[in-house]
């Protein structure tokens, strides 16, 4: 019969076994990578919400140089459209 193995050699083929395990790995690096992403989103909350660019007058002065296919690709809508769409609006007061 053998010796009965004492605790920290126990210890030891346990923690060797553990370590050799590819299942505990990727736990390991799913933990981590999810720990990662708490503390990024714990800094997004505490930052400011950024605020987009804006070019003064775009519509008015940018937008009428479009080409029609420019328009399109922009928009999805021809000009014609759009600007019917515009009347109809206006007179019915789809902004108010």
């Amino acid at each position: 019969m053998a010796a009965p193995m004492r605790l920290p050699d126990a210890a030891i083929l346990v923690v060797e076994a553990l370590t050799n395990d590819e299942i505990l790995d990727a736990a390991d690096i799913l933990y981590r990578r999810n720990e990662v992403l708490r503390m990024q989103e714990k800094e997004r909350e505490g930052a400011t919400p950024h605020s987009p660019v804006r070019v003064k007058n775009y519509v008015e002065e940018i937008v009428p140089l479009y080409s029609q296919e420019e328009f399109k690709t922009h928009f999805r809508m021809h000009t014609e459209t759009f600007y019917e769409a515009s009347v109809t609006c206006r007179e019915e007061n789809c902004g108010n």
